[in-house]
């Protein structure tokens, strides 16, 4: 049976091994990478430059040769737990140049991050066999070590059973006794607190008597204070004021000298035809927009030629002229015309002073939808895409009056069903006001839902029931329940059942509804564990994590968390740029979540409800 997880030399590895056996030289193998493999168990091969998926390099924390078998090497590299998040699949050892020298695999592995609630430190270790391990170089940076607890416990041990305890001297660490002397010129004694603490005091007490002096050494300016000193200008690093008045006027002279030889240049910036002045420049034809002598004669030639022929074509259409039919008689010289009408092959024509539509027969007739009464493709968007937003107004949906089907306003839209939904528009005109009636209807992910304009007021849109939002297996309407729908931005919509409810957005991915007394318990809807409706993909996986905290007032804290899929393909995992799965997350934008809540018994629809049973 093929062994399934193994390491090799990678053909770059076995030729720089082998040079360096020729040589007498050596390799330095420094770092270890790891990688996912790109999503399933690779195969080593010797023709490698690197890694399938690449996920982490570092430098290696251990190297060394195997005790038990001097052509093995082993390498290990310890991964700290605040790094992670992926699989293992694949592991590579790299030279000092960067050179892939081995590569193996080994037993799928996922090293996840401290935050995801597992952190953890994993120590991957490659044990390669060699020829000769000579030309080998075991060196590590110490600077990086992060050492194994197997080797922690080798070292120890072996430092314990050895009798590697020196004495200490000035130049080399080891074990000292200790002394209490202040006045000992012992170099292989320590001293003790109290040697330190009386040499401390001796040297406060010259402290506090030399904190009152100044050193007779010290100079001010390079002066001694052995007396008193007097200091001028030169000795601070200044020019005494007849210094600085000379100076100044001699800057004076030389920038007025300098103004004046300027105001006699052009200005190295400007250009002569686009080309700087900062170099001697010449300029051609081309650049004054001209052609050269070549060009002209050329140009001349043709037009010359053109001329020629023109001439001996006016000639042979004279010739040619004096031979035919008068011009100005309009055909009335010809001998026999219906004969002539007959061989132009215009017998059963129309004529030309006829039309189409009222357009005349003079030319080819061309006719569109207009033309004949019709609507073009694309007409109130019909057979096309939705008429666009072409002003600020139609971003409301109240001010979209004109029949057809139009697109959705988007983020800034107001007064839609859904911003982003393309929404149908009918109209009827008259009425006893005059101002007509207007049906609108937009469907998207969650149903269907419809409303209309009568003298100039528009109703609350109505949610169409269907088996998105109404029906269980057994085919039986569900009751009706309150319902929220929820927007990433805090935008809410309710249906009657709910109205009074409001939500208010607390932060990234936190939702508070408020005005509610926690979720609704109809068991048609699976009770509070059936509070929630979260959007899908296409693939119908959940988007997002959702969590809620039920507040003694009965306020429902929404709680939305980036949901992702590590174990599905690429395409499918809902990888979100600066997100984790389970971090805070926003309602994914054009996309809503839906809450189905108990309200009050003061509600509105309650007590809409109650007055219909008494009027009964």
């Amino acid at each position: 049976m093929s062994t399934k997880y193994f390491a090799l030399l990678t053909q770059l590895g076995a030729d720089k091994l082998a040079n360096a056996a020729a040589l007498g030289t050596k390799i330095e193998i420094t770092h270890m990478a790891v990688g996912d493999g790109g999503g399933k168990l690779p195969t080593p091969d010797t023709k490698q430059a690197k890694l399938i998926n690449e996920k982490r390099r570092a430098a290696i924390n251990t190297l060394s040769i195997d005790p038990k078998n001097t052509n093995q090497i082993i390498a290990e590299q310890v991964i700290p737990e605040n790094e992670g998040g992926w699989w293992i699949r694949e592991i590579g050892l790299y030279d000092k140049d960067g050179v892939l020298i081995a590569v193996g695999n080994c037993a799928e592995t996922y090293k996840p991050q401290l935050q995801e609630g597992s952190g953890r430190t994993q120590t991957i270790r490659m044990i390669l066999i060699v020829s000769s391990a000579n030309a080998v170089t075991l060196k590590v940076d110490p600077s990086v070590i992060l050492a194994t607890r197997e080797y922690v416990d080798d070292s120890i041990k072996k430092h314990a059973n050895s009798r590697n305890h020196p004495d200490a001297t000035l130049k080399e660490k080891g074990f000292v006794i200790l002394s209490s002397a202040v006045d000992s010129n012992s170099e292989t004694h320590a001293a003790t607190p109290k040697a330190v603490k009386t040499a401390y005091d001796l040297a406060k007490a010259a402290d506090n008597n030399a904190n009152g002096r100044v050193p007779a050494g010290r100079k001010v300016n390079g002066k001694a204070l052995s007396a008193d000193i007097a200091l001028n200008a030169g000795d601070v690093g200044a020019y005494s004021k007849g210094e600085t008045d000379t100076k100044v006027g001699e800057a004076i002279k030389q920038a007025n000298a300098a103004n004046a030889n300027a105001n006699t240049r052009v200005p190295s910036t400007r250009k002569v035809n686009g080309k700087a002045l900062s170099a001697d420049i010449a300029l051609n034809a081309a650049d004054v927009g001209a052609y050269n002598t070549a060009q002209t004669d050329a140009k001349v030639g043709e037009v010359r030629s053109l001329a020629n022929t023109a001439n001996q074509n006016a000639a042979n259409a004279n010739n040619n002229a004096n031979t035919r039919l008068e011009k100005n008689k309009n055909g009335a010289d010809i001998p026999n015309k219906d004969e002539f009408v007959k061989n132009l092959g215009l017998v059963g024509t129309v004529p030309n002073s006829r039309r189409i539509n009222g357009k005349p027969l003079t030319g080819d007739v061309n006719l569109n939808a207009a033309d004949v009464g019709a609507l073009k493709v694309g007409d109130y968007g019909i057979g096309s895409q939705p008429v666009g937003i072409s002003s600020p107004a139609e971003y409301d949906a109240n001010s979209m009056t004109t029949t057809g089907w139009h697109s959705g306003g988007g983020y800034a839209a107001k007064n839609f069903y859904n911003t982003h939904a393309p929404i149908m528009v009918m109209t009827r005109t008259g009425g006893s006001d005059s101002t007509g009636m207007v049906a609108q209807i937009q469907v998207d992910d969650a149903g269907m839902a419809s409303r209309y304009r009568l003298g100039n007021r528009w109703n609350k849109w109505n949610t169409i029931w269907g088996t998105a939002n109404t029906t269980v297996i057994d085919g039986f309407l569900k009751k009706a329940s309150p319902i929220i729908k929820i927007w990433n931005d805090g935008k809410f919509e309710t249906n009657d059942e709910s109205t009074g409810a409001i939500v208010e957005r607390l932060s990234e991915g936190v939702y508070l509804i408020k005005n509610v007394l926690g979720f609704n318990a109809d068991a048609a809807w699976g009770g509070v564990d059936g509070g929630v409706e979260i959007p899908l993909c296409k693939n119908k996986l959940p988007l997002i994590w959702v969590n809620y905290e039920v507040l003694p007032d009965g306020s429902i804290k929404i709680m939305t968390y980036h949901r992702e899929y590590s174990d599905v393909p690429t395409f499918a995992r809902n990888v979100r740029k600066d997100y984790v799965d389970g971090d805070p997350i926003d309602i994914p934008v054009g996309r809503s979540i839906f809450v189905r809540v108990q309200m009050p018994e003061n509600s509105i629809w309650n007590q809409q409800q109650r007055k219909l049973t008494e009027s009964e």
